[in-house]
């Protein structure tokens, strides 16, 4: 899940790259220059939070349903679907529920990198080693109607 919490209005989001592997909304992704697609990060450079439209194919919801934005059908992305790329500029804040780690790595004014370590918390935030700065410094965890997400904001 992804929420904006404070951005800058009008500006450029990538929408030209398609998913290499399944992906959720509010992960953190690396850009394939040459196949121009969203692979999971493997460089902390040059990092982007992924997105996509309110796009759903559950029938009901299509039908006029109601439906929650944590709906798996709108929060998966497919490998080959097309998503946004987010390049998150200094002072915009987020929050997302792609993160790893207990309660105290998130504490506010906590630095947080996105992890490019290979496995279950490769394009997550986790701590910073021993809170050293970083780009990414936590506003503490939150709950959106019961679910807890991260908010950070994106410092220079």
């Amino acid at each position: 899940m992804l929420r904006v919490l404070q951005s800058v209005n009008n500006k450029n989001v990538d929408a030209q790259c398609k998913a290499k592997v399944a992906l959720k909304r509010g992960m953190f992704v690396n850009k394939d220059y040459a196949t121009k697609e969203a692979i999971l990060p493997t460089v902390a450079e040059e990092v982007y939070l992924v997105d996509r439209g309110l796009v759903t194919d559950d029938p009901a919801s299509v039908a006029g349903a109601v439906y929650s934005e944590y709906d798996a059908t709108l929060e998966n992305i497919k490998v080959g679907e097309f998503v946004d790329l987010i390049s998150i500029l200094n002072g915009e804040r987020y929050a997302t529920d792609a993160f790893s780690g207990v309660d105290a790595d998130f504490t506010a004014g906590k630095y947080l990198v996105v992890s490019v370590a290979v496995g279950e918390t490769q394009g997550k935030l986790v701590a910073s080693p021993t809170n050293t700065k970083s780009n990414y410094r936590s506003l503490g965890k939150i709950s959106d109607n019961g679910h807890a997400l991260v908010a950070f904001e994106y410092v220079v």
